[in-house]
């Protein structure tokens, strides 16, 4: 940020007013037919395409409110995007991700570990 410390995010607190709005639009992502879903919030919209094959615990993510994420995962039933689009029309950008894989990764207690620089 131009060498200028940036303002802290609170990923507790979220925006309120989200409003979810199913959509009939359907894709396949990564080789998975995805569903979708529109979040809208204070001059964003991001739409998502998820499959419900591919998942996390939602409730797990309660705290994560930020971005509306937490809305999303509940909306979703804690299935993961394999492609959003947001649309920020207050800012004036488009932006789309797409998953290009997926792939089942065991984890252990240790891959979560931060391990501070020297």
């Amino acid at each position: 940020m131009n060498g200028q410390a940036g303002s802290v995010t609170d990923a507790a607190t979220g925006t309120p007013g989200a409003v979810v709005t199913p959509l009939a639009e359907t894709a396949t992502v990564a080789g998975y037919a995805c569903q979708s879903l529109k979040v809208e919030n204070d001059g964003v919209t991001t739409v998502y395409y998820y499959s419900p094959k591919v998942r996390v615990n939602p409730e797990r993510y309660t705290q994560h409110l930020m971005g509306d994420w937490y809305t999303y995962l509940r909306a979703s039933n804690g299935a993961l995007p394999l492609r959003f689009i947001v649309t920020n029309t207050k800012q004036g950008f488009v932006w789309t991700s797409d998953a290009n894989s997926v792939q089942t990764m065991l984890l252990t207690a240790a891959d979560f570990t931060a391990t501070a620089p020297a």
